[in-house]
């Protein structure tokens, strides 16, 4: 090679060659300096610190709000503290039971949570119970038997009928009055079969069966009259069903139907015959007389 009218290697290539012989030197000496480590390794990652902070977003974003403590078995016991405890039972739908084996720390904060969402009271520490916190689950839930047996008195099962009417079905029947038995009727009719039978009238039965016909199967006997099956078919054709079958009169039946077209199965095989008249059965009348009524 010739530069500037003489032979040899140009600048450029012996800078090259210098360079290359200093790598190979240093790699036969011991290596590359880690300053020219071209390996491009990645750093770890740092690891996500798990403190209380963490599990309470884990509780929020990572699906636990459907586990059976409102995901706080997920949560070691050392981090199951009051904050962390009052989100998993914000999450817990209902599901907590056994609180305070999960969270033996639980706050008073924790344990009215635990009220409004329908949680178990039976096993909270005396020290985080009061009489607000059983009124608050009593209003939201009403089930007596959720509530520690000391503070079941009588002013609570008062309290318990009034803010939620289906409580009446877990007081005591000598607390049961004829104002609150009415009072709770007009509002739940469906707990008629809870009424001591010293407190059903008939004239109690046919305010109920004004409301749902059906509540006629729960009626005592004895009370039966024309004037009951008529209220209950009247509100409800399928009470039929629940009268006597020798009292399913023509009228009554045709009534029920008015009501309900599925009535049509309770009625007594007696008027499908023929009557002496032309061999028109009495059911026959009783469909067209149904017919014109719907027109």
């Amino acid at each position: 090679m010739e530069k500037n009218g003489k032979k040899g290697f140009s600048t450029e290539f012996q800078v090259t060659l210098t360079a290359v012989l200093l790598l190979s030197g240093m790699i036969i000496l011991g290596g590359l300096p880690e300053t020219l480590d071209f390996s491009h390794k990645a750093a770890p990652m740092p690891r996500e610190i798990k403190n209380e902070a963490y599990y309470i977003k884990a509780i929020h974003e990572r699906g636990w709000c459907g586990a059976y403590y409102g995901g706080l078995e997920n949560v070691p016991p050392e981090f199951r503290t009051p904050r962390v405890c009052l989100e998993g039972i914000k999450h817990g739908f209902g599901c907590i039971r056994n609180i305070s084996d999960v969270c033996p720390n639980i706050d008073r904060t924790g344990a009215m949570a635990l009220a409004e969402h329908g949680g178990s009271l039976w096993d909270l520490p005396a020290t985080v119970l009061d009489t607000e916190i059983i009124k608050t689950y009593l209003k939201h839930y009403g089930n007596l038997y959720g509530i520690p047996t000391d503070y079941r008195t009588d002013e609570m099962y008062v309290y318990a009928v009034a803010v939620n009417p289906n409580s009446y079905k877990d007081i005591p029947n000598e607390l049961k009055d004829t104002t609150m038995t009415r009072t709770v009727l007009m509002q739940e009719p469906n707990l008629l079969k809870h009424v001591p039978r010293h407190l059903i009238t008939r004239a109690l039965a046919i305010e109920v069966l004004k409301q749902d016909g059906l509540q006629l199967e729960v009626v005592p006997l004895e009370l039966y009259s024309p004037a009951l099956y008529r209220t209950a078919v009247e509100n409800n054709g399928k009470a039929l069903q629940f009268v006597p079958f020798e009292q399913r009169t023509l009228a009554l039946c045709r009534l029920a139907l008015l009501r309900s077209n599925e009535a049509f199965d309770f009625v007594p095989r007696r008027f499908f015959l023929p009557d002496d008249n032309g061999g028109v059965s009495q059911l026959s009348r009783l469909l067209e007389s149904h017919a014109d009524k719907r027109r």
